[in-house]
């Protein structure tokens, strides 16, 4: 089974599409910081990352950029529910993330994005040092 890594501050958000991705056959790891993010990917052999730009006290697209930096394959999916969408996607994109997708209902862009970065997983732990 495919383990996902999924990285967002607001605890309904993460537990919903946490509940729903398994529902559809992942595994999901869930972190709320960019600390846990990296711990669970030195440690875990995670497949794709789902990370929300703003989360509390730390920076979504720092944290793409370290993935990046580390592993340029390794599939990133970002994901926002604040600001302009235009900007944000367009800096998620430019820095490496495969998609870039709002938040919120309903949640087929989630199992949409997710479905097309899984075959891109090469299965090998995304060892990222702290940023």
């Amino acid at each position: 089974m495919h383990k996902i890594l999924l990285v967002d501050d607001e605890v309904a958000t993460r537990d919903l599409y946490q509940l729903y991705l398994e529902r559809n056959g992942y595994c999901v790891i869930t972190a709320s910081s960019v600390a846990e993010a990296l711990q669970i990917l030195a440690r875990d052999r995670i497949c794709l990352a789902l990370i929300d730009v703003f989360l509390n006290g730390d920076n979504g697209m720092e944290l793409l950029k370290g993935i990046k930096a580390a592993r340029p394959d390794f599939p990133v999916v970002m994901m926002s529910g604040l600001g302009p969408e235009e900007s944000l996607g367009g800096e998620a994109l430019t820095g490496g993330a495969l998609a870039f997708f709002p938040k919120g209902l309903p949640l087929d862009p989630l199992l949409h994005h997710v479905k097309q970065a899984v075959p891109r997983c090469s299965i090998k732990p995304a060892r990222v040092s702290g940023l």
